[in-house]
């Protein structure tokens, strides 16, 4: 036992361990408590920092964001800064030339005053007038016509010239136009991005009070000197430019005094009020004045090395005129052999590059081509071959780095054709048509692109239509052995038809919005895989489960050939070419429904039915081939750098002899709706390709994908939109039972034709069953040779007649001629079935049905590729899904229908049904424009929704 010492010792010790203890407790108190002290300053400078970070990297974006799409703001107003006056007696193509001039000026005067930054500004114009006053005053002194806005034509013009530049009405009240101008000044010369303002409103004191509080920002505001420039304006320590080229240098002369009459429409009135023995002067550029027939004179050997002046230093820094305005170019001889053998081994290692070696600047950070310094004798012969592409400005030309042409230089030279400089022909009358869609210049571009080269991407969408038809048609005549060696009926062979004719309606649905987001070669290229698998799925065939399935994937792949080849063909041809293709996509898609079983029929009766699967697999595999190397992306984004199209119309060819003189002064087109009515003056200008831009090179243009903006989506979105259209839009949906109504026609007709003339009296095998596929192939191709041309050139003559004005409604005339041809046909095809009748007029009554049907399906799918181009897609997977949901119900509903009234019966209101419809075409041909306006904003809304819009 322990001693009371030791007890008491051991009692010490632990109340020594006890007071340890409680002191290493306080003390970890205490260090929690500091912990958290400290933990909470942590979280509160954390937060700081966070918040310091967030604004930070907020002010970072809103700086980049203020350097992000620079541009200059050009303000004028335009009752006191009048253009030149050969430019307002142009008219419309006066508006389009001085929007044009006004731009190279302005980039002139950047280039001065911000160097290298100058390239990346774009410029923004705004002209502010009282157009109605202003027309009035020009008419009395001879610039204008004598209509009381006049002027609208040029400011139009004007306006649609560049798309940034605007010709505003700001009213009949001077207020209007000062008012609009402050207020436009106020809101951008304080934003980062607008690196300049020009401003030209120094025709009196009115603008001084706004310019006073901006006194010496010398970096800021430039104004712009007028006919008359106020001496206030000097005072305030801005710079001061003129734009000579542009504005004149002289006062209007005031209006003709006289005793005033009385209108009783008083200002309201849409005429101008002149005096009796007013007088004005006959304008320069009236065409009346042009005598009928020119004659000219050639040049003699040498004239242009005589008379042209010579490449200098002076020559570099003016340009030379002639006493009309007309730019003259400095004299560039044809290089001789020598040079030749030493440009063409210079560029064969690597192209120079035009705009730096003659223009002096690229401006484009990643150019591919060569801008290493060159010899002269290399210099002399890029000179001499840019020389060869006509300037789109002609010679009101002011550009000081313009390097191309701007006269013929050819000694001995006519100046008629084929002088390509001459854009008059020989009878001084020309027949303009204005492009739509409005071409880029950009020879990348689908519809700048060569013909062949767009016949030969046409040819391979052909190729695959004709093989997507015949994959879904040629089934029809392995259906006798299928019955016999596999234990099908001609019910469930019927049915897996139009389960096939049912999953096309979805096809369109699903696989088109990834042609808008990918673009169109990835989906044609997977389209055609997928088809050479699935016909080796049915070439391998044993059970009902592969008859069905193959037949609705294949199908609904298949799809796209009714919907991807419509977008192809508004891709790459203008509004004028496509009733023609549109025709020949009809023509070769009946060539693959109707003669497939012929070829078909044949192979099953000397190689077995599961041969005529391996041949469509070979037959793909080379088109798959094809398209791998050959075809071309269609889909175009356009690089927009500040330059946009010029809307111009394009010379075609002359009128032809024996037409009337008469050509209306208004030249029109009206391109997709044709909602608004704008004037657009005959212009002999011809649209131009910028040569300067680099073509694509081979492997660029086989790549596999060409992805548009949007989210995935907005990509779905695409899913959506067209049973929207469908069903809120007239046109697109009567043209989509039209489709539908017709495409139903041929499949009942082949479908019957497969089931009953198998049967006595006929008897067919394999082989004539396909034969059956002649009649209406002929058909197709007489419809297709008659209605194609025929379309395009009957929607011309009433332009024509319309003074100028396309209209969609114009192709439907062509329907309207062939709706008798198809309940006759019907008639005869399906009478002459249930009688027994002799197998020739079975044949004639089909071919002649098919021959109504084509001119409906192909002018329906042009009206809407006129008439809704911007939202095409969307409109052809609605038609799509209704043509196949027609030809669906009627597929699975003919077995009853006809156990029901007889084949006699069947046909005979078939016949009826398909000529009401087709007499639709009567009220959209009187009221489809009327149908149109009322859509306008829902079809802008979705036109604006669209992933690849081109403008």
């Amino acid at each position: 036992m322990l001693g009371d010492a030791e007890i008491q010792a051991l009692d010490d010790h632990l109340g020594d361990v006890l007071r340890e203890n409680q002191q290493h407790h306080e003390s970890l108190q205490s260090l929690l408590q500091q912990f958290h002290l400290l933990l909470d300053n942590y979280n509160r400078l954390k937060s700081d920092y966070e918040e310091e970070k967030e604004a930070r990297e907020k002010y970072k974006k809103l700086a980049r964001g203020q350097e992000r799409n620079p541009f200059v703001l050009v303000l004028v107003d335009g009752d006191g800064y009048l253009f030149k006056e050969h430019l307002m007696r142009e008219g419309a193509e006066g508006g389009t030339k001085a929007a044009q001039l006004l731009n190279d000026s302005i980039k002139e005067l950047l280039n001065d005053q911000l160097g290298s930054q100058a390239d990346q500004c774009r410029i923004m114009v705004r002209i502010y007038s009282n157009i109605l006053g202003l027309s009035k005053t020009l008419a009395r002194a001879g610039l204008v016509g004598n209509e009381a806005r006049s002027l609208s034509p040029f400011a139009s013009s004007f306006t649609r010239s560049q798309d940034l530049f605007d010709y505003i009405d700001a009213g009949d009240k001077k207020e209007g136009a000062d008012y609009k101008i402050r207020e436009m000044f106020r809101l951008f010369v304080d934003n980062n991005q607008c690196k300049r303002i020009f401003f030209a409103g120094c025709h009196d004191a009115g603008y001084l009070s706004l310019l006073t509080p901006y006194r010496g920002k010398t970096d800021r505001i430039t104004l712009i000197k007028a006919a008359s420039f106020h001496p206030e304006y000097d005072k305030l320590d801005l710079p001061v430019k003129e734009i000579s080229a542009v504005f004149t240098s002289t006062s209007v002369s005031p209006p003709v005094g006289g005793n005033n009459g009385i209108c009783r429409y008083g200002k309201d009135c849409a005429k101008l009020h002149v005096m009796p023995n007013q007088q004005f002067p006959k304008s320069l550029y009236d065409p009346l004045t042009q005598p009928a027939n020119l004659t000219f004179k050639p040049r003699e050997q040498g004239y242009y090395a005589r008379f042209l002046p010579r490449a200098n230093s002076k020559s570099q820094e003016s340009i030379a005129i002639n006493k009309d305005g007309e730019r003259i170019d400095t004299y560039c001889p044809m290089p001789s052999q020598e040079e030749w053998e030493l440009y063409n081994q210079r560029v064969k290692r690597h192209k120079l590059c035009n705009k730096y070696h003659l223009g002096g600047e690229c401006g484009n950070l990643s150019c591919e081509f060569d801008h290493s310094p060159i010899e002269l004798a290399c210099l002399n012969v890029l000179m001499y071959l840019m020389r060869q592409h006509i300037c789109p400005r002609g010679t009101g030309c002011r550009s000081i780095k313009c390097y191309l042409g701007h006269l013929c230089q050819k000694d001995n030279c006519k100046g008629v054709k084929p002088c390509k400089f001459n854009q008059l022909p020989q009878d001084g009358r020309t027949t303009d048509i204005i492009l739509q869609p409005v071409p880029s210049h950009d020879p990348n571009d689908p519809l700048n692109w060569p013909t062949w080269r767009k016949h030969l991407n046409f040819g391979l969408v052909s190729y695959y239509v004709i093989m997507v038809f015949a994959i879904i048609d040629v089934a029809t005549v392995t259906w006798g052995p299928l019955n016999e060696e596999l234990g099908f009926s001609f019910e469930l062979l019927n049915d897996s038809y139009a389960a096939g004719c049912g999953s096309l309606c979805i096809g369109g649905v699903i696989l088109m919005p990834f042609a808008l987001k990918y673009g169109r070669r990835p989906v044609y290229v997977f389209s055609t895989i997928a088809q050479c698998a699935f016909c080796v799925w049915q070439a391998k065939m044993h059970t009902v489960a592969d008859l069905m399935s193959a037949n609705i994937l294949s199908s609904m792949v298949g799809a796209l050939a009714e919907v991807l080849v419509q977008m192809t063909v508004a891709d790459v041809y203008f509004v004028h070419q496509r009733g023609l293709m549109n025709s020949i996509y009809v023509w070769f898609m009946t060539i693959g429904a109707t003669l497939s079983p012929l070829a078909g029929g044949y192979i099953v009766t000397s190689q077995g039915w599961r041969w005529v699967w391996w041949w469509m697999v070979i037959l793909m595999g080379a088109g798959l081939v094809a398209f791998v190397f050959l075809y071309e992306e269609t889909k175009f984004s356009p690089t927009l750098e500040g330059v946009p199209p010029v809307v111009a119309p394009t010379q075609i060819n002359p009128s032809p002899k024996g037409e009337d003189k008469k050509s209306p002064t208004d030249t029109e087109i009206e391109a997709n709706i044709a909602h608004k009515e704008g004037e657009i003056q005959g212009s002999r200008a011809t649209h131009w390709i910028d040569h300067s831009i680099p073509a694509k090179p081979y492997w660029k243009k086989l790549a596999l994908w060409s992805i548009s903006s949007g989210s995935f989506a907005s990509m779905a979105r695409h899913s959506i939109e067209p049973f929207i259209l469908l069903f809120t839009v007239p046109a697109i949906f009567f043209m989509s039972v039209v489709y539908g109504a017709m495409t139903a026609a041929v499949t009942v007709s082949v479908t019957t034709l497969s089931s009953y003339m198998t049967q006595p009296p006929y008897n067919f095998n394999a082989s004539q069953i396909g034969l059956m596929g002649l009649p209406p192939f002929i058909g197709t191709s007489i419809a297709v040779l008659i209605s194609g041309r025929l379309s395009d050139s009957l929607v011309l003559y009433l332009a024509k007649r319309n003074r100028g004005v396309f209209e969609p409604e114009m192709r439907l005339w062509i329907t309207v001629a062939f709706i008798p041809f198809v309940p006759a046909g019907l008639f005869m095809f399906g009478i002459g079935l249930n009688n027994g009748s002799s197998w020739p007029l079975v044949a004639v009554g089909l071919g002649i049905a098919i021959f109504g049907t084509i001119p409906a399906n192909s002018v329906a799918l042009t009206y809407l590729t006129d008439a809704y181009t911007d939202v095409i897609a969307d409109s052809l997977v609605g038609v799509t899904f209704i043509r196949n949901l027609i030809s669906t119900i009627f597929v699975f509903a003919l077995t009853p229908w006809i156990a029901s009234v007889g084949l006699r019966g069947f046909y005979i209101t078939f016949g009826l049904i398909l000529t009401v419809i087709l007499s639709g075409h009567l009220v959209f041909i009187y009221f489809g424009k009327r149908f149109r306006v009322m859509t306008t904003k829902r079809y802008r809304y979705y036109a604006e929704r669209q992933m690849d819009l081109r403008n």
